[in-house]
């Protein structure tokens, strides 16, 4: 059995990153995990996540959001090429506290032309001045070609 030549890429952020309150923000990864493709669908400026091929790709992330202070909605969203939130692929919670932390999980296949990119996006209102974490090592994204 031959199997197709993976092409992909999945990056992780090692570091707590702080999201203010009432603004969609850019998770910024820090590590990549693997890296594979034609030249690579690189994880680009640390946010980005660039397209060596026109195709569908299945866009997966995880955020974990800290344990304290934990209301109101989340929100993780992909947007592509810096263009305008949609509603496709957005995952919305309302979360209880949890001194553990959250885990929001949101895919999505989303049509990129060769040099395209998309960026893992994320929101809260906890209220007021209050800002939230995104926790190290509990906040990754992956980003697979699925076909052309």
């Amino acid at each position: 059995m031959i199997f197709p030549k993976l092409v992909g890429a999945r990056a992780t952020r090692t570091t707590n990153q702080t999201i203010p309150w009432n603004a969609y923000t850019v998770v910024s990864f820090d590590t990549t995990t693997w890296d594979r493709g034609l030249n690579g669908l690189t994880v680009y400026a640390s946010d980005k996540f660039t397209a060596p091929a026109t195709g569908y790709y299945l866009c997966c992330g995880q955020i974990e959001w800290s344990g304290s202070n934990v209301t109101n909605t989340r929100i993780a969203v992909w947007r592509k090429n810096g263009g305008a939130l949609g509603a496709a692929g957005q995952a919305y919670s309302a979360l209880p506290a949890d001194t553990f932390g959250v885990f929001q999980n949101v895919q999505q296949v989303i049509q990129l032309n060769r040099g395209d990119y998309v960026e893992l996006m994320v929101y809260q209102d906890a209220g007021g001045s209050v800002t939230q974490d995104i926790i190290a090592n509990g906040c990754h994204a992956a980003v697979v070609l699925q076909g052309a």
